[in-house]
């Protein structure tokens, strides 16, 4: 909804990807757990900003994301690990 994307707008500030800074305009909300294959829900707890291309290579590339207790984030890349 429009209202949980100005929570994770607000929460995240950018794109969340490793040493990327993309602003917010440029961001898609990504779902952490799918909500297809993993029914994950769309709540903000289960939501992550990513830029288009960062949303694309974890799409398509299996990347996995893990919330931290902090609210950090731990991206694992598919073939090599966290």
């Amino acid at each position: 909804t429009p209202a949980q994307r100005r929570a994770v707008t607000a929460r995240d500030r950018h794109c969340r990807f490793p040493s990327c800074h993309r602003l917010p305009p440029w961001c898609d909300v990504h779902h952490i757990a799918g909500w297809f294959n993993d029914h994950g829900p769309t709540d903000v707890d289960n939501l992550i900003l990513l830029c288009r291309r960062h949303h694309t290579l974890v799409e398509n590339t299996r990347w996995t994301i893990t919330r931290q207790d902090g609210g950090d984030y731990r991206f694992s890349h598919p073939a090599r690990g966290p």
